[in-house]
Order: C-alpha cells, then sequence, then structure tokens
C-alpha cells in the first residue's frame, strides 16, 4: 500500500560521496526509440558532440552560451543532455525540440537534477531513453523523473497494466519517479499539498487508481490554536502532536512554535475524512483534558461542498508551477511582463477562475487574480502598505473563502495576507459566529476577515460604521445587537489625557492601564486619535462611536477605565 510522501533525506555527510546504485532496469520496447545521449563537457570539452557538416568532434565553450540556442552545426537531438557541471548537476542543459537550452529545472532546490516534463513528453519510454543519463549523472544526483502517464513505465511497472483512459486524459495530476528511492510520486496540480507516493516493488495499478479515485473526496479541517500561560498550567500540558486522532487523519504544527516553562503558544492544523470529523474533534478535546477551555480554540474549517481550491503561481520563486493545459511549462520570456503589457490569459495556459500569479519580489504589490472573463484584476490592496486583500469580486459565490484559498495564504504568507472578504454565508461565519440574520444579508453590509489577527470587521460602508469581532470571544448575538444600535441615531464622543510624573506611574504600573480594555456597551465601538508615549509620559485620544440610547454608558464606561486619573471628555458634534 501507498506510504506518506517524505522529503529526500540528508545527512552530514558528502553526498557526492555515495556509492552509485546502478539505474533501474527496464525492458525495452520492439520499436526501441532512438536514446537521448549525455555529453560530459567538463572531463570531455573536446571529444563530445561532432560536426553536423564533417562528422569531426567540435571544441566545446567552458560555458554554456548565453543566449542559451544549440549551434546549428552541433550535432545533437531533442532529449540530449548537455553538462558543463562539476560535481552536482546545477549547470546541465537539456536541448529542446526549438534547438535552444533548457536548465536544469531542480526541483530539490539542492542542486540534483529533475528531467522535466516538457522534454519526457516527447518520449514513449523515458526511463529507456535517458538510460545514458542515469548513468552518466548517477541516480544518486537525480531528484525525480517527470513522467506522462501514457509512458511505458507504468506498463513495465505496477502489475503490468496501463493507467485508464479516464486518468490518462486528466490534466490535474502529475506523475513523477525518482530512481534513486524507486518511488512515484502522484501530485493534484490544483493541490500540491495532497500527494502520495508508491514504491515501485509494492504497488500495484489499483493502488493508484484508488488513490486517485478518492484524492478529492470531501475533507474536514480544524485548526487548533492554544495559548497557555502559567507554570503551572504549562506543566500540564500535553508534548507532542495530537494523539488519538482517527484513522486517516494527519496533524501537523503550522506557523511559529513557543515553548517556555511559563508559555506555551502554536497552532496545529488537523486533517482527515469528513466523515469522522466529530471523533476527530473529541479526540482534540480530550488531547487537552483538565485544561481550561478558553485556552485553546478548534476552528472548523470543514467545507460544506468540494470547491476548486484556488491555486497561487509565485512566478519569481516557482516559474516553473505555471503550465499551458498540455502539461509543458510556460517559458519566462511569455508571462515575464505578461501583466504590464496584456490583462486577457491565453486560453492554453492552465489557470482557473479566482487562482492567485503573483509577479512580486517581495510582498504582494503585483499579485493578480485570474476573473471568470479570464482577465487579470491587480491586488486591491485594502491596507494601502503592500499586503494581499481576497477581494469579494472572487469569493462571492464561495461559502468557504479560508479553504479555497488556503494555498494562496500559504504561499503568500499569513504575514502578508491582510483581509479576506467573504458572503454572509461562508462556513467559517456560520461555524464560528452563527447563522448571519436576514437583515443583515445585504449589499450593503460587508464581512472582512484579518486571518493574521482573527478579527471579522462587519463594515455598513454607506454609514462609515464598523466593528470588529474576535475569533472565540464573540457571538452572533454580539454582532446583532451591535448591527441594530448602528441603525440607530448615532452620537460619538472623544476622551483626552496627558499622563506625567505620578499620573503616569498611576496609569502605567499601578493600574497597568496600557495593556487593559475599555468595558463598553456592545453597540459601541472605539479607535484611537493621535498618540505620543515616552518613558514617562503619554497623551492623545480616543474616539467613541455607538447609539445615542447608550451614550452616557459609555461615558461611564470611559471614566471608571481611568478610575481617579484626570482625563478629559468631549462630545463630538455631527454636520
Amino acid at each position: 500500500m501507498p506510504k506518506t510522501r517524505k522529503t529526500r533525506r540528508f545527512t552530514t555527510t558528502n553526498p557526492l560521496s555515495r556509492p552509485k546504485r546502478a539505474s533501474t532496469k527496464v525492458k525495452s520496447t520492439k520499436n526501441e526509440e532512438n536514446k537521448v545521449a549525455y555529453y560530459d563537457l567538463v572531463s570531455q570539452p573536446n571529444e563530445s558532440i561532432k560536426s553536423k557538416s564533417t562528422g569531426n568532434f567540435i571544441r566545446i565553450p567552458k560555458k554554456p552560451p548565453r543566449n542559451l540556442k544549440v549551434a546549428d552545426d552541433w550535432d545533437v537531438k531533442p532529449g540530449d543532455v548537455l553538462s558543463w557541471s562539476q560535481g552536482r548537476p546545477t549547470e546541465t542543459f537539456f536541448v529542446t525540440s526549438e534547438g535552444t537550452l533548457l536548465k536544469n529545472p531542480d526541483k530539490s532546490g539542492s542542486g540534483y537534477l529533475t528531467i522535466p516534463l516538457a522534454i519526457t513528453s516527447q518520449f514513449s519510454d523515458v526511463l529507456n531513453c535517458f538510460s545514458s543519463v542515469l548513468d552518466g549523472v548517477g541516480c544518486n544526483y537525480i531528484t525525480n523523473i517527470e513522467l506522462a502517464p501514457t509512458d511505458i513505465f507504468f506498463t513495465t511497472h505496477f502489475s503490468k497494466q496501463p493507467l485508464p483512459t479516464s486518468i490518462k486524459n486528466r490534466k490535474d495530476i502529475s506523475y513523477s519517479f525518482d530512481p534513486n528511492d524507486e518511488i512515484l510520486y502522484v501530485t493534484l496540480e490544483s493541490n500540491p499539498n495532497q500527494s502520495q507516493d508508491f514504491p515501485l516493488d509494492t504497488t500495484k495499478t489499483d493502488d493508484i487508481i484508488q488513490w486517485i479515485s478518492v484524492a478529492n473526496d470531501l475533507k474536514a479541517k480544524f485548526n487548533v490554536k492554544y495559548n497557555f500561560e502559567g507554570k503551572e498550567t504549562c506543566n500540564k500540558v500535553p508534548r507532542g502532536i495530537i494523539t488519538g486522532l482517527p484513522t486517516g487523519w494527519q496533524c501537523q504544527q503550522q506557523g511559529s512554535l513557543m515553548f517556555g516553562s511559563d508559555k506555551i503558544q502554536g497552532e496545529w492544523k488537523c486533517e482527515g475524512p469528513e466523515k469522522t470529523k466529530d471523533k476527530a474533534r473529541k479526540a482534540i478535546e480530550k488531547h487537552y483534558k483538565g485544561l481550561n477551555k478558553l485556552d485553546f480554540h478548534i476552528m472548523d474549517l470543514t467545507n460544506i461542498g468540494i470547491e476548486q481550491p484556488a491555486r497561487y503561481f509565485d512566478l519569481v520563486k516557482k516559474p516553473e508551477t505555471l503550465k499551458r493545459t498540455n502539461g509543458i511549462p510556460i517559458p519566462d520570456s511569455e508571462f515575464q511582463d505578461f501583466h504590464v503589457n496584456r490583462t486577457s490569459i491565453p486560453e492554453d495556459w492552465d489557470v482557473s477562475f479566482g487562482d492567485v500569479i503573483n509577479w512580486s519580489k517581495g510582498r504582494p504589490t503585483e499579485a493578480y487574480f485570474v476573473l471568470e472573463d479570464r482577465t487579470l484584476f491587480k491586488n486591491p490592496d485594502r491596507s494601502g502598505s503592500g499586503y494581499l486583500t481576497i477581494p469579494f469580486n472572487v469569493t462571492k459565490n464561495s461559502r468557504n473563502a479560508l479553504l479555497r484559498y488556503e494555498y494562496v495564504i500559504e504561499g503568500i504568507g499569513k504575514n502578508y495576507v491582510s483581509t479576506v472578504e467573504m458572503h454572509p454565508e461562508d462556513i467559517f461565519i456560520k461555524k464560528n459566529w452563527g447563522e448571519v440574520p436576514s437583515e443583515m444579508i445585504s449589499r450593503n453590509v460587508e464581512f472582512i476577515y484579518d486571518p493574521l489577527e482573527e478579527f471579522l470587521y462587519v463594515n455598513i460602508p454607506h454609514t462609515k460604521k464598523s466593528k470588529e469581532f474576535k475569533l472565540g470571544s464573540t457571538t452572533m448575538q454580539d454582532m446583532q445587537t451591535w448591527f441594530a444600535g448602528a441603525m440607530e441615531d448615532q452620537a460619538s464622543f472623544r476622551v483626552k489625557y496627558n499622563f506625567t510624573g505620578p499620573h503616569y506611574q498611576k496609569y502605567h504600573d499601578v493600574y497597568q492601564l496600557n495593556t487593559a480594555h475599555f468595558s463598553l456597551p456592545k453597540t459601541w465601538s472605539v479607535e484611537p486619535g493621535t498618540t505620543d508615549l515616552g518613558h514617562d509620559y503619554c497623551h492623545g485620544e480616543w474616539k467613541f462611536h455607538g447609539d445615542r440610547k447608550h451614550l452616557n454608558e459609555a461615558k461611564k464606561g470611559a471614566q471608571d477605565f481611568y478610575k481617579d486619573l484626570p482625563i478629559t471628555i468631549e462630545d463630538i458634534h455631527h454636520k
């Protein structure tokens, strides 16, 4: 049966000194294709490539040509491999059918050779045709060989049965073979994390078919955030990942982990079959049994239906991920300045509505969404600081925006995503706050989630009213109460403060108000005005907004917050 995919192992020993294994043996076909040639231009620079016109060996330059074009007189053919590498095959090139040189794409990121689909798709028996490359480079230095599903490889292994035509015709599945570990990796292109490895000696074709058939089945997901404080509490917190999850469930760490004697903080991601979701939740609760439930929060990210995940294409770090519909990577020259010069995506680019294409080197200022008409929509960046805003015009038809854009958020990094604009009936809102009442489901009410700070903002643009609701500590009733108040006659006031000397000592050291929060009616909100802070002083103001009915209660809450410290309360009169 298939195993969980693992990453390439690295040791402290020099991998270049490892003994080479014999290349994988395959049966030759009756009508054997011309095998590709491997040219080691470091050890034999003058006795490798011949001239088409004279038949004599040509003196080859010590470096590949700058224009990466094959000279007209070089007697080489598509698929041939030219190596200027010393050690790992970092300077190894493939001859393309256009007469150019394609540099080793190195999917390992560690200098190993990747034989890409752009080359192998031209052959029907890749392992046989590239046997000289496997011998010349050495299997130890080849990370993977990308295969077409029609390759003879599938009939010479895995019960000697080809893949079904229905699977061969799918464009969303990629296959790559690791000749060193003799493992076939099968990956869903729409979800690179959805991958499985199949050992050559124990796998049957039915194993591959079965995995592909259920790979898109409905999955359940939980994010478990925890923040335990105090030595006594931390001593009770179980070490390691969450245990006791049902069969088929996996648990892995998300983001950074803080682990100390008096503070333990972090996040787990648990994923598995939707049908055992309830058992998984109980297992999570049992794992933290005896601890305060306010110190950990289980966020349900389960999809309500099978929505196609939005894909993320990073054209700076991973340009090879952007491909044509036939599976061939798009050359850099074609997409390098595409977002500047054009707006409509070519039909043969394998992208879909909602996908994100990023030309940015840092913050996603040059990230674009693919719209339904295949035009590009630039990151609207509501933050004004170069962060990604996932806008409503790509989430309006989704009912699980966070799950749909999970891989985009992971790819860009949660720290660089400002907000996700959601439909009011999004499952994330339902699961964590409850059903949005009908009076709030309107194009005049916006629901915007900040995945980093974990606030859901409810905006009423035409009234300029907005309030944030913290995940895990607010309810739909809080939201309704505020919304009803926002529809009433409104009032505002400001609080000014100026603390120095003994007053500052009280504010900062005695009362510790710098870390405290106002206690206000649920129909009221507060925002900071100008502030000035120093090591022995602070002065500034707060602005309060809400319904006039609770004005006096809000003022009392502000006055009580500052206790006996001197403050000034001023009404703000609206024009």
